[in-house]
């Protein structure tokens, strides 16, 4: 089996690992938000915050969890550059972009938010990026580009080359007068 067809297996497992989670914290988080605090000694107040921001954000995981699921299984089935995938790219950088303006204005009550934030929006950006280098591949417009053919070497260089001299060095080097 190819290499890449392991990464998209693992990715599949742990998409469903992390469905399970996120089932998880929106039964416990209230409990457990509570219960962070007391152990922690962490303000009153913290409960709130952590409640009234980590619900807003499940809807945006768990549609985010299904494009990953959508992805891993494209790859599986040998269906990488297609608008399917590259529509699920885009969907998930958007719910990453939404979860990470929730967590921004929710990291000036609760300072680590910030850093969850600042992760999202980055996994936005990376998301942006693979989906619109996905349409251009869909709709072939990759072309070489001229800039990056190296130039061609005339007969002059090839004698240069060969009597070992250097090319960079002009003909009346250290004369004196």
């Amino acid at each position: 089996m190819k290499n890449y067809k392991n990464s998209a297996k693992l990715l599949l497992y742990v998409s469903y690992f992390l469905f399970g989670l996120l089932i998880a914290l929106v039964f416990l988080l209230p409990k457990g938000a509570f219960w962070y605090t007391d152990i922690k000694h962490r303000p009153d107040t913290l409960p709130q915050v952590l409640i009234s921001t980590c619900y807003p954000c499940v809807p945006f995981a768990f549609v985010a969890l299904l494009s990953v699921r959508r992805i891993a299984k494209n790859i599986l089935d040998d269906k990488i550059f297609t608008k399917n995938t590259q529509k699920s790219v885009f969907v998930f950088g958007f719910c990453c972009l939404m979860a990470g303006l929730i967590m921004f204005f929710a990291g000036f009550f609760y300072f680590p938010f910030f850093i969850a934030s600042g992760a999202a929006l980055f996994c936005a950006l990376i998301s942006k990026v693979f989906s619109d280098v996905f349409a251009i591949h869909i709709s072939g417009g990759f072309e070489p580009s001229d800039e990056a053919e190296e130039p061609e070497k005339t007969a002059e260089d090839g004698e240069n080359a060969e009597k070992g001299e250097d090319e960079s060095e002009p003909d009346s080097v250290n004369q004196e007068d």
